[in-house]
């Protein structure tokens, strides 16, 4: 969806500003014979090439009649003067409503690509945002994205790597911490057996036993559940105190017994 709506903006290619200039020249090109005769109708009343009456002549009569008295009124001069300036501004006037008559064009062609054009902007605007800076805006975010998308396998191959490397450390953390429980049992369990000896059990004696539980074999074993661990070979469940679950064994007089067997970290209590 976002490889579709990028390709269709860029073929579109929109321009920011572009829907209200373009509005503007379909309604000059589609009002161009309205405009054109307005503007000439307006030129001939200001200055007509029919020899009929026109705003300059009228201004020019006014002037002429003022410019008669002037001299027997100073005010009747200064309206003569304003008279002679508007002749100059209508001049003015006259000249930019020709200018502007002429340059009107009437291109039906012209006309017909700029409606064309705001359709495909309209089309944009109606999916991608509501004006062409928008639909711009749109496309850049989504340009984004699909660098992201496009790039996926590359992310998923690094972070696959990055947790068998992951696993492989826990599972060497995960032996090391065996081995040191291993050595530490053998210590403890000599230590609780003297201190038994000293409660006048001379013949007891107390063993803690180190041991993995066995683990089924996962049915990926690219792609192993989470609790699982492959330690020499051998799959083992792990949990948060380690590979190893903990037994404290208890030979009384009579023979061994099972006191306590546990996952977590070491604790027992020994029978009496």
């Amino acid at each position: 969806m976002l490889r579709f709506g990028v390709d269709e903006i860029t073929a579109v290619a929109p321009q920011p500003g572009e829907d209200l200039e373009l509005a503007a020249e379909e309604s000059r090109l589609g009002h161009a014979d309205t405009l054109q005769g307005a503007a000439e109708q307006a030129r001939e009343a200001l200055s007509s090439e029919q020899g009929v009456p026109d705003a300059m002549a009228a201004v020019g009569a006014a002037r002429g009649l003022l410019d008669g008295v002037r001299d027997h009124d100073p005010a009747a001069a200064a309206l003569a003067d304003r008279v002679t300036e508007l002749s100059y501004l209508l001049t003015d006037v006259a000249t930019d409503v020709a200018s502007y008559a002429s340059s009107v064009e009437v291109d039906p062609a012209r006309l017909a690509a700029v409606s064309e054009r705001r359709a495909a902007l309209t089309a944009l605007t109606r999916k991608y945002g509501d004006t062409p800076a928008d639909v711009l805006a749109w496309c850049e975010e989504a340009s984004a994205r699909l660098l992201d998308l496009d790039s996926t396998d590359d992310s998923i191959a690094s972070l696959v790597a990055q947790r068998t490397a992951q696993r492989e450390q826990l599972a060497a953390a995960g032996e090391r911490l065996s081995r040191a429980r291993t050595t530490a049992a053998e210590r403890l369990g000599r230590a609780i057996s003297e201190e038994l000896t000293l409660l006048a059990m001379p013949h007891a004696e107390v063993t803690i036993a180190v041991r993995r539980p066995a683990a089924e074999e996962p049915a990926d074993p690219a792609d192993p559940p989470p609790d699982l661990l492959a330690v020499d070979g051998d799959w083992v469940r792990f949990g948060r105190s380690g590979l190893d679950e903990i037994e404290f064994l208890l030979a009384a007089n009579s023979g061994p017994s099972r006191a306590r067997s546990t996952r977590e970290p070491p604790a027992a209590s020994c029978p009496g």
